[in-house]
């Protein structure tokens, strides 16, 4: 039985927002795979593999993989906010910090 786009986009959404990172990546692989041209599925995709690797400790595979998402989707509020807490430098905040 296939599962319609709606269904799996909601379960994706369901799964981010609970923070089940696996299971979000899952849907949201599902969800990219079956429309590779929709950048909001495959930013989604990477930004739940960025929350696991992160869980994971992997500290620069997750800033690497929120960094994509962020190349693929500028706005993409929770990945910016991440960033923002992860690496204040790279983000692009470090001329703020620095002395002059």
């Amino acid at each position: 039985m296939e599962v319609c786009a709606d269904t799996l986009r909601a379960q994706a959404e369901r799964a981010t927002a609970d923070r089940q990172w696996a299971l979000a990546r899952d849907r949201w692989n599902v969800l990219a795979c079956s429309d590779p041209r929709n950048k909001d599925f495959r930013a989604n995709l990477a930004y739940a593999r960025a929350r696991e690797r992160l869980e994971a400790g992997d500290r620069a595979g997750g800033i690497e993989q929120l960094e994509w998402v962020l190349r693929l989707a500028p706005s993409h509020a929770q990945a910016r906010e991440m960033m923002k807490e992860l690496s204040p430098v790279r983000f692009g905040l470090g001329r703020l910090l620095r002395p002059r």
